[in-house]
């Protein structure tokens, strides 16, 4: 599937131009183009050229070309059918472009219901969101492995709740195959994140060193955080290497509701004792000291 933007079409240049110019889609009925009629000679650029005569110059040239329709500026990418980008895959539900234009002032995926933690006992209201369409990994990592190979990979909603705000994402691993990582600044506090498994990283989300905030507020969208292709790891390390112990359907939404749970005891514990109310309602991260949320990730995220 490709992104329903990505437009295709034939633009034509010139070769011996000082600068190129691509235009696209075939000349109208009736109109002159010199290039392409026996007047070609004609041409500054063409002129005191050795070439034969003929019909056309044989300096237009031509080339397949793809472009965003939600851009507001056009620009021509040369398409080839051996080199694929995103928008040829289900990549493209990442592309800030596209979540712009499909949901224009909507709520991303995963910014609703928030839940309320609670004394032992009693059952956290709300919900995490949980796509089914995702895998995820035990240290709240989620990866969308789609079928040609191509991934984006982030930090879950459970994570984003949990930290409320994130002051900083710096990657601390370069593209390539391994397990990617990112280090994370909260408060006073920096911890790691790394993917579980090896994987070949192509991508790394530049617009988080801009807009950490991205990572909290559209943790299924605009906060994912590498991208790339598992078919060199998945090689390496054999079928499914990719999504080596990771959670799909029912199992991760049954697991994501253990782990809320979870969070319940780990808040009460550590922040119950200094709360009257009775109530950790998150973002828990404020709520907790330097050396608490330490433990936090040691627990929950490592």
């Amino acid at each position: 599937m490709k992104c329903p933007f990505l437009r295709e079409d034939e633009a034509r240049y010139c070769e011996v131009a000082p600068f190129r110019k691509m235009i696209a889609g075939t000349p109208r009925a009736g109109a002159a183009e010199r290039c392409a009629t026996p007047a070609w000679p004609l041409c500054p650029w063409a002129a005191g050229r050795r070439a034969a005569g003929g019909p056309r110059c044989p300096y237009l040239r031509s080339s397949a070309v793809q472009f965003c329709a939600a851009a507001s500026v056009t620009r021509f990418i040369p398409h080839s059918d051996s080199l694929q980008s995103f928008c040829q895959s289900g990549g493209y539900r990442y592309c800030d472009l596209y979540l712009t234009r499909a949901e224009p002032g909507g709520e991303p995926e995963g910014g609703e219901g928030r839940p309320v933690l609670t004394r032992p006992g009693a059952a956290p209201a709300g919900r995490i969101a949980v796509p089914l369409h995702l895998a995820y990994g035990k240290n709240h990592m989620w990866i969308d492995l789609r079928d040609d190979g191509t991934w984006h990979a982030g930090l879950d909603a459970f994570f984003t709740q949990v930290a409320g705000q994130v002051a900083q994402v710096a990657f601390t691993s370069a593209p390539g195959i391994g397990r990617p990582s990112a280090m994370l600044r909260l408060g006073e506090v920096r911890a790691a994140v790394v993917f579980p498994n090896p994987v070949e990283t192509t991508t790394l989300n530049a617009s988080l060193r801009a807009d950490p905030a991205r990572l909290v507020r559209d943790p299924y969208g605009r906060g994912w955080l590498f991208a790339g292709r598992a078919a060199a790891a998945d090689a390496a390390g054999g079928d499914g290497a990719a999504t080596r112990g990771f959670l799909r359907g029912e199992e991760a939404t049954r697991w994501m509701a253990l782990e809320v749970e979870r969070l319940t005891r780990f808040a009460q514990e550590h922040v119950g004792s200094r709360n009257d109310g009775g109530q950790v309602a998150l973002p828990l991260a404020p709520y907790l000291r330097p050396e608490e949320l330490v433990c936090l990730f040691q627990e929950f995220f490592r």
